[in-house]
Parts: C-alpha cells; structure tokens; sequence
C-alpha cells in the first residue's frame, strides 16, 4: 500500500474514534445514565408508581387451609374462605384467576374493596377419586402492584372405609341365552380385614337372574391401590331368562367394616338375541320408545318392526300380554320375511288413542315411564320389555 493511501485510511480511522467519544461524552452531559432503562426487558406484571401516588395494598390472613382427614364415601362439598383486607390507599380489584383442577371453584365475595375494607374469598371442593393426600389451588387477580397475584392453596388426605373398583358394574355383551360374568373388587383401609356379612339384591323380581361369589382377593389386585390393607373378590353372574333389553339392578353388601357398614354396587347393561327392535323413536341402548309430547285431541300413532334373525326366525311368534297405563293400545301387523329369507319381521303398532286424559309418563318424578311387554316363543328370548315416554297434553 502507498504511504499515502496509508496515512489517509489512518486519519479517518483516528476522527472516527474521536467523533464516538465525543458523542458519547455529549450524552453522558445531557441524559446522565439510568439503571432503570432496561426494566422492560424484565418480566413485570405491573409498573410501580411514582412516589405519593395512591396504591392499593392486599394483605390476606391465610393463603393456605388443611382440611384435615376427608372420607371418601362422603361426597359433601367442602368450603373455606380465605380474607382479604385493603391496607392501601386506593381502590383494591380482586379477580377470580385459574385453578388447578376443576372441582376448586374461586368465589369473591366483593371485587372492589375501599381502603381500610376487608371481604372473603371462598374455596369450595368436594371430595373425588381416590384415597390419599391431595392438594389444589386457586388464583386470585389484584391491581396491588406489588402482589398482583395471590395463590391460595387447600390440602388434606382422603381416607375410605371400603370402596368397590368400578364403582358401577356395566354388562357390555349379554346373550339372552347364556350366563355373562365380570369381577368387582372390594378394598378395605382399616387394619381389620374386610368381610362380606350377607347380601340382597334391590330388585327382587328379577334376582334369580342373578348370581355373586366372593373370595379373598390375591396380591396383585393390589397394585392398583397400595393404600388398602385388605380386599375381596366379588364375582357377578347376569344368568339367561332376562327380557330382552336393557337392564339395572343393584346388590346392597353387608360388611364387618364400620360407617357405613353397607357397600351398595350398580349392576347394569343390555341382553341381546336374535331378536332386535327398530324403527323412529326407538333408542335400543336404553330400551326406550320415545313418543314426546302428544296433544290429547289428535293421538299418536307409532310402528316398530320386530326383527328375528337366526335358526329359529320362522318358527318364533309374539304376543303382547301387558301395556302400562292401559291407555297404550298394542297390537301385531302380518309377519313377512327379507332377504331371501334370512331375516323375518314382524310389525308392531302402538297407539295413543285421540281423546286420552292427561299423563306424565316422562320418567320423571311426576310420572313413570310406561312399559309393554310381549311374550315370544323364542327358546332363548321369553320376552322383549319396551319403556314407552310420552306425555299427554289436554
């Protein structure tokens, strides 16, 4: 490089050194430098404000509540209320935040609190799942810029007498002509061990229809609840001869094991056959025919069909034997077969007559629902119960 191109490129590079501290000195003399330049790079959730100006000022009593030991077969809501007071100056806002699960609910009694004022903050829970310790938050929201987040906590242990896994039974596969089996199995938490007294079954009518054995429970059931000290076996038989459809009945279980004694299980599901119902308004998964509201001054008809597939389809033959209220008038339409032969059905109208009183057959407390049954000659399906709700406008 020549001398002279060298010794310019060196005087810029000189003035421009010079020019930065020189402009760096000018800042320096008219905006002195402020720590606080870099704060909003920093997660903050409220700004603080000058010196003088009015703030609110939350101050909670308590941020945290041990319910203490929970029974499990007690499924009362439990609640606790937290204060809050306004130490500030200024108008305090409370808002309701997240929680950690949804049974918590936040309730503020008052959102906006005066200084010098105070108000509640309620935490309502009920017991779920299963035994052991738990604990839940609540956020609350506040324009205090110091605490613009409060987190109240509620803890405790759930303990059980006994508990039945599942809870509720259900039969998804039930032929009309064989026997289903599945398995309950019954925890106890106590140190004593937990024994079957006796049972009965609530539904009378039909507990013939039913079966229960019970035996100790081996070590692996026990994986699934290391907290319970002993446990038996329930095994639960649906046997053939129950109407077609579905079907709900519950066993009570006396036990040793003390408040309460008594265990109640669901047992429910659907038997099914070569004999299935369809048509409009028939829900077969809950065995219903539903008819809605129905003006007195013009009736309702409805038509199922009557399905049979299987060995015995041509040989089986129906007949309604009961219809309750009897203001449901049954009867069959001609029998014809399809599809060449495999599959054979039978019409089967129901009737609310024009000029019928006034009735509540919704299933509700007002009124039960209303039933027909029909006997078959079916060997394996001896007869089909269909529920009918309905009301009757006048």
């Amino acid at each position: 490089m020549p001398m002279r191109t060298f010794l310019l490129v060196l005087f810029f590079l000189l003035l421009g050194v010079a020019l930065g501290a020189g402009v760096a000195v000018w800042r320096i003399q008219v905006a002195p430098w402020d720590p606080t330049l870099d704060e909003g790079n920093r997660p903050t959730a409220t700004a603080l404000p000058s010196t003088g100006e009015p703030v609110p000022k939350v101050a909670v009593e308590q941020t945290k509540f041990d319910f203490g030991m929970l029974d499990l077969q007690e499924k009362e809501k439990r609640s606790h209320q937290f204060a809050f007071a306004n130490d500030g100056n200024a108008p305090l806002t409370l808002t309701r935040g997240g929680t950690s699960c949804r049974c918590t609910v936040s309730k503020v009694e008052k959102e906006q609190v005066s200084p010098g004022e105070s108000t509640k903050v309620t935490l309502s829970w009920t017991p779920t799942g299963e035994p052991g310790p738990f604990q839940y938050t609540a956020k609350i929201l506040t324009n205090d810029p110091a605490q613009p987040q409060i987190t109240l906590t509620i803890s405790g242990k759930i303990t059980a007498v006994m508990r039945a896994s599942p809870a509720e039974l259900v039969f998804t596969q039930v032929s009309a002509g064989e026997p289903s089996t599945s398995t309950v199995r019954l925890f106890g938490y106590l140190d004593q061990p937990l024994k079957i007294l006796e049972h009965k079954w609530s539904d009378p009518a039909s507990s013939k229809y039913f079966a229960v054995e019970f035996q100790p429970l081996s070590a692996g059931d026990f994986k699934d609840d290391p907290l319970a000290k002993s446990g038996v076996l329930a095994r639960i038989t649906v046997k053939p001869g129950l109407p077609q459809g579905p079907f709900r009945q519950k066993i009570v279980l006396q036990t040793n094991l003390g408040s309460p004694a008594e265990l109640t299980l669901s047992v429910q599901g659907t038997v099914g056959s070569d004999i299935a119902i369809v048509g409009h308004g028939w829900d077969a998964e809950s065995g219903t025919l539903n008819l809605g509201a129905v003006r007195s001054s013009a009736g309702r008809q409805a038509r199922l069909i009557l399905v049979v597939r299987g060995p015995h389809r041509k040989e089986v033959k129906f007949k309604p034997i009961t219809a309750v209220p009897g203001l449901l008038k049954v009867q069959l339409g001609a029998t014809s077969e399809i599809n060449n032969g495999a599959v054979v059905q039978t019409p089967l109208i129901i009737d609310i007559p024009p000029g019928s009183p006034p009735a509540n057959h919704l299933g509700s407390e007002q009124g039960q629902l209303g039933e027909i049954v029909i006997e078959t000659t079916h060997p394996q399906v001896r007869k089909l119960r269909i529920l009918v709700r309905f009301a009757i406008e006048g």
